[in-house]
């Protein structure tokens, strides 16, 4: 999900909801669900990468609780 401008905490925390409620993860398990955070600027593209895939530098982890996707 694209936060443009400054994002809050309760910003990025809706948006982590929302990911984790569409997600493989979500669908396969029906548990809690950890998302990747992560800026624009720590995405990169290796020419060695197949097609599609991109890597991340620096990233933050948050843990999105069941109860809070099913309230979604």
């Amino acid at each position: 999900m694209n936060i443009k401008g400054r994002a809050t905490k309760k910003d990025v925390g809706e948006a982590a909801v929302f990911c984790a409620r569409y997600s493989q993860d979500w669908r396969d398990n029906k548990q809690d669900v950890v998302v990747h955070v992560f800026k624009g600027r720590d995405v990169y593209k290796d020419k060695k990468m197949k097609l599609g895939t991109f890597g991340v530098r620096k990233h933050d982890k948050i843990r999105v609780k069941k109860i809070d996707i099913e309230k979604l």
